[in-house]
């Protein structure tokens, strides 16, 4: 096996600085820290298989706590890589760039992805912003709002078109000790791959465990007819989404303290529609309270022949109005 050497070192840093990034990417950067090492030293560059570059990297970062982790992204079908803390806590760790209020508010955000009901793994954004009210220190709704926005912009995030929110790719692969040790009950496994699974599919036959990321499936089905768990032939049966297209368009339900099979779920959602209301209401008021108090401070003195809008003004239409401004 090569030794370890300056290549090594540069594609490290060169990985280092990047963090989160594609295999393809990783590999022109490992080509290019053998080009620069050569011309340093006026010999040809290496020859060394990619795959045991990577080896030797990671070899060098596990006794700091680092960890290299590969994964297909369910959206690009690219292999991602990413260096992962595995030390500490794993969320304040990724995170360092946001505030702690910030981090609480990331760390309901993804509790309420992993207890979706439907095995969607997905939060429409009223929901989403509805959070913020639980946290220690209350976010207004455009705070709210502005943070959502930086974590799908930092990577933490995905917002589909339909506004729903669910795990990138990054935070499945930086955040899976803890995925996997605070949501044990939750957390989906693809059958061919044991990678984490938030996208994909599951057996259409009632209570077969099979899960499986999309394309882990579509290359299955090339060379297999059938379920690898219950053996159940699939031609002609759809298998049942897993992930945002498992649930319908509509208000997200109640969390869940454990996950909750397909073919309840709808009785459960019937039972908490009153609570959900209750909710709706809640947060709804306190948003047109917010609006309220900010629409006071812009209004001109009343010396200018101005008065100010009555405050019985319908709370839900001056909510309903806010919410197709920002759409």
């Amino acid at each position: 096996m090569a030794r370890y050497s300056d290549v090594h070192r540069i594609f490290l840093q060169s990985l280092i600085s990047r963090r989160f990034l594609s295999e393809n990417l990783a590999i022109q950067l490992y080509k290019r820290s053998c080009e620069i090492v050569a011309a340093a030293e006026g010999t040809d560059p290496s020859t060394q298989p990619f795959q045991n570059a990577l080896e030797l990297v990671a070899n060098a970062l596990s006794p700091i706590g680092l960890e290299i982790r590969a994964l297909v992204d369910e959206g690009t079908k690219q292999k991602m890589i990413a260096i992962v803390n595995t030390k500490g806590d794993a969320i304040a760790q990724v995170a360092t760039e946001f505030t702690p209020n910030e981090i609480a508010y990331f760390k309901l955000i993804v509790e309420c992805i992993m207890l979706a009901p439907s095995e969607s793994f997905s939060l429409s954004s009223i929901a989403a912003i509805k959070e913020s009210t639980n946290l220690p220190s209350k976010m207004t709704k455009t705070e709210a709002e502005s943070t959502l926005n930086a974590f799908v912009s930092k990577g933490w995030l995905l917002r589909s078109k339909r506004g729903r929110y669910s795990l990138s790719t990054r935070s499945i692969l930086e955040l899976q000790n803890y995925l996997k040790s605070t949501f044990e009950d939750e957390v989906l496994e693809c059958t061919i791959c044991m990678e984490i699974c938030t996208k994909g599919i599951a057996c259409s036959i009632a209570r077969c465990k099979t899960r499986m990321h999309t394309h882990c499936y579509e290359n299955y089905k090339m060379l297999h007819r059938h379920c690898p768990t219950c053996s159940s032939p699939w031609d002609g049966k759809r298998p049942i989404p897993v992930g945002e297209e498992a649930v319908k368009d509509g208000p997200d339900s109640r969390r869940s303290k454990k996950r909750v099979e397909p073919e309840v779920v709808q009785e459960e959602e019937e039972e908490e529609e009153d609570v959900e209301d209750a909710h709706e209401q809640e947060f709804e008021e306190e948003a047109s309270d917010e609006e309220m108090e900010e629409e006071e401070e812009r209004a001109p003195p009343p010396n200018k022949g101005r008065q100010r809008k009555a405050k019985h003004m319908d709370i839900a239409t001056r909510f309903v109005d806010d919410e197709a401004e920002d759409d």
